[in-house]
């Protein structure tokens, strides 16, 4: 396990929840690193989502990765570049319908032109 994330409503509710986090970790012996553990944040960026007070949306290093991406030309590159994408499926509408044709071109028998 690499990262744990709580959301709460208020700051007391936080609170709250830490303590039970963090009284399970005690109970199953696990160890957190107090060096990477941050409270109370606002916002935070994870799975190339960026999560604050106003929801979820991509981040935007992500998006710029992608806009560097160049065009596929081996079928290696196409199966990379559609799975940075499909790490976006659920802000981008009609996605699987979008890139069908791609998924089409992944297959052995198929030629990427």
């Amino acid at each position: 396990m690499d990262d744990i994330v709580v959301y709460s409503k208020t700051k007391e509710e936080h609170t709250k929840h830490v303590k039970q986090i963090l009284k399970v970790v005690e109970e199953v012996g696990l160890f957190l690193n107090k060096e990477k553990c941050e409270f109370l944040k606002t916002e935070i960026q994870i799975l190339g989502h960026v999560i604050d007070a106003n929801g979820v949306r991509i981040d935007p290093k992500r998006v710029k990765s992608i806009e560097q991406l160049k065009i596929p030309k081996t079928r290696k590159e196409l199966v990379f570049f559609l799975r940075m994408i499909n790490c976006c499926s659920r802000f981008l509408k009609n996605l699987s319908c979008d890139t069908s044709y791609l998924y089409g071109m992944i297959r052995k028998d198929s030629e990427i032109n």
